[in-house]
């Protein structure tokens, strides 16, 4: 069992955003496009919806460095998780983990695939801490997410990193009401659980 948990960043940057946009991701796959964070030197941390096909290649940090081999793949059972072990591409910088996470009201950024802009940053603040269950259409397992409201957030932002204002990862964002009143993401423990190896 490997675990990915806790890993250093290794890329300093001079603004969060920058920091941020060093470890997130592109990923295309055969009929879609999603967006990740970099958790471990090799590793990939997504949205399992986003694993319906295979992934043909994925951008890191932007469009200079692209990667097109790919190893494991691991779904989470009952999150909205998978990771993506990256073959042949260096060594890759690393968000760094949370130790806690956010509450009502705290504020948030990510940069993700927005599909009019490319990559985009996008902002928002936590709506509220307690879970929510949520079931998407044509899935049948019910997804544990927290509310947020994010300005900017689309589709290819699902399986983007969710950062606190520290640069620190906090959840993964998965889903968009359908008046897109709110968002929702993978809460911190769910995420640490996951990358720990508890299959969630």
């Amino acid at each position: 069992m490997v675990t990915y948990l806790y890993a250093v960043l290794t890329v300093k940057a001079a603004t969060l955003e920058e920091t941020i946009q060093d470890t997130a991701i592109h990923l295309v796959t055969v009929n879609s496009e999603c967006s990740g964070t970099v958790v471990s030197p090799s590793v990939i941390l997504t949205a399992r919806h986003c694993m319906g096909v295979p992934v043909t290649s994925i951008e890191i940090g932007g469009p200079d460095r692209i990667c097109k081999h790919f190893g494991k793949v691991i779904k989470a059972k009952n999150a909205d998780l998978a990771l993506i072990t990256v073959l042949n591409c260096g060594a890759l910088p690393v968000a760094p983990i949370a130790a806690s996470a956010m509450h009502r009201g705290d504020k948030f950024e990510l940069i993700g695939l927005s599909y009019d802009v490319g990559w985009a940053l996008s902002q928002g603040f936590v709506m509220s801490s307690d879970l929510q269950d949520i079931r998407y259409h044509k899935d049948p397992a019910t997804y544990h997410v927290i509310a947020l409201a994010c300005m900017g957030c689309d589709e290819g932002d699902s399986g983007a990193g969710v950062f606190n204002l520290q640069g620190e990862l906090e959840g993964v964002f998965v889903a968009s009401s359908e008046n897109n009143v709110r968002t929702y993401m993978v809460p911190l423990a769910v995420v640490k659980a996951f990358l720990q190896g508890n299959h969630v």
